[in-house]
């Protein structure tokens, strides 16, 4: 009797056993997520250069040679700092000549003066005796012909000091030619000790010790420190999502794992077509975000440039993996209701490369399948598998 018990006992477990191995054989295990609400941003990616906001390209003013440098490649300068100094020889000699004909003229003009000065007062003795001469000649103490001499000298006398004068303001108006001849010589040779016009780090001095240049030549670039540019061009579809003012992060390995932080600045007008890594020909614009000046960070170097184009806040996000195409052609997910598969529409908002927002169809706390791929037909039992 007892051993009809235990050999019945000893079925049901093995019925029982076969019934749950069924069971769980006939559910799906997938990887569930619960949707939740969260931030979404939108960010467009694009290698860039640095160069400085401001450059500046430092000219010969004049034909020379150039006498000394005194500044060097990378170096901080102050505004007002003498950068280099440059040698005119023409300008010295045209300068000893203007002086040598300045002096001249000075000369010629003191003697000129002197003699009005003394033409003048002997007009003016002249002038005396002609009244006391009338006197004389209205009493008939002298004859005509004494008085029209007196008369004639007077004139004589008045026709010289003119003479004099206007020979005076000529003499002048030479002196203020070549005291501005002179002038002009000297500014240009001030100019030949080259000052920096602002703070800020030298980036280039193309030209050498005793190099001669002419007029027009670049002596050195110069760039302003306090701001930078990073320049970048980005395809023409995406320009919709982009305008001055967003936020840009800057990495790059030369900020050892520091995150720069700017805001566009400039975007160009006009796209220009390039052809890219794959060959593949792209309409690209051109965009400039500033940032401020970092000392690892120097003219030319290649950053990645991650501009926010848009972004949402406490909004159902999914990830993009979770999401499939429907036989309508709509997006749908694999809801879980009740552990069993239901196709669910959705309809979806901001998007970026790894998310999605998800704006109708879903509630938060509902559970998808985060597998969009795996074929799992509506209805069907599903067993969650535990996450690590």
């Amino acid at each position: 009797m007892k051993r009809k018990a235990y050999l019945m006992m000893t079925v049901l477990i093995i019925v029982a056993a076969a019934g749950w191995f069924f069971f769980i054989r006939s559910e799906t295990s997938v990887e569930a997520l619960e949707v939740g609400r969260g931030s979404l941003k939108v960010v467009i990616e694009e290698t860039g250069y640095v160069e400085a906001d401001d450059h500046y390209l430092i000219q010969a003013p004049s034909n020379g040679r150039i006498m000394g440098i005194n500044v060097d490649r990378g170096q901080q300068v102050k505004t007002g700092q003498v950068l280099m100094t440059l040698e005119n020889l023409d300008l010295d000699e045209q300068l000893v000549l203007v002086n040598g004909e300045l002096d001249n003229a000075q000369a010629a003009y003191e003697q000129a003066k002197n003699n009005w000065e003394i033409a003048g007062r002997d007009l003016e003795e002249l002038r005396k005796e002609l009244a006391r001469e009338t006197e004389l000649f209205q009493a008939g103490a002298i004859s005509q012909a004494n008085y029209d001499t007196i008369l004639n000298q007077v004139h004589n006398q008045e026709n010289l000091v003119a003479a004099q004068q206007a020979s005076l303001k000529g003499m002048e108006q030479q002196l203020a030619a070549l005291t501005s001849q002179r002038d002009v010589i000297q500014k240009k040779e001030q100019e030949l000790v080259i000052a920096s016009e602002t703070a800020g780090r030298i980036l280039d001095i193309p030209v050498k010790k005793d190099q001669i240049v002419a007029t027009g030549t670049t002596l050195l670039e110069l760039a302003n420190t306090g701001m930078m540019i990073v320049k970048t061009d980005l395809l023409s579809d995406d320009m919709g999502h982009i305008k001055v003012g967003q936020k840009a992060e800057i990495t790059s390995p030369a900020l050892n794992g520091r995150v720069l932080t700017g805001t566009v600045k400039e975007i160009y007008p006009k796209a220009f077509e390039k052809v890219s890594a794959l060959g593949v020909s792209q309409r690209r614009v051109p965009v400039e975000i500033a940032i401020n000046a970092d000392e690892n960070l120097k003219d030319g170097y290649e950053v990645n440039a991650a501009i926010e184009s848009s972004s949402r806040d406490n909004v159902l996000v999914i990830p993009w993996e979770a999401v499939r195409t429907g036989s309508s052609g709509g997006n749908e997910v694999m809801l879980i209701t009740n552990r069993k598969i239901v196709y669910q529409p959705i309809k979806i908002g901001l998007e970026n490369t790894r998310y999605v927002e998800v704006v109708e169809g879903l509630q938060a706390g509902d559970l998808i399948v985060l597998d969009s791929s795996l074929s799992i037909k509506p209805g069907t039992k599903v067993r969650i598998k535990e996450t690590k």
